[in-house]
């Protein structure tokens, strides 16, 4: 239940932080373990950039369950896809990097 009151806090959030992105992103699809993937038309760069500022505001954001506060954050992992490598190896490089900046202790964004 917790769990899920944090997804749909951290969902508000990115809905209110892609109108003010218009555009930012071409598809937003949630994946297993609540792993978020993100395909956007920025490459890498812009691509870390944008994480950044989500990242951001989901660290300053007070969620609250029940009364108590909840701190929250977000790692993330990004890679640019590559007709030569394809979209397997796009995925696999974001995961990589994502477990990357988990291990070096979270809340981060990490470009592979």
């Amino acid at each position: 239940m917790l769990g899920a009151y944090r997804q749909t806090g951290i969902n508000r959030i990115w809905v209110a932080h892609s109108r003010a992105e218009a555009n930012a992103y071409d598809a937003l699809n949630t994946a297993v373990h609540r792993d978020t993937g993100l395909v956007l038309p920025t490459g890498a760069e812009g691509a870390a950039v944008l994480a950044e500022k989500l990242r951001k505001r989901v660290e300053e954001y007070e969620f609250t369950y029940a009364g108590m506060k909840l701190p929250l954050t977000m790692t993330f992992g990004v890679a640019q896809y590559s007709d030569d490598y394809g979209v397997d190896a796009c995925i696999v490089g974001a995961d990589s990097a994502l477990y990357k900046g988990k291990n070096i202790g979270r809340n981060c964004v990490v470009t592979f």
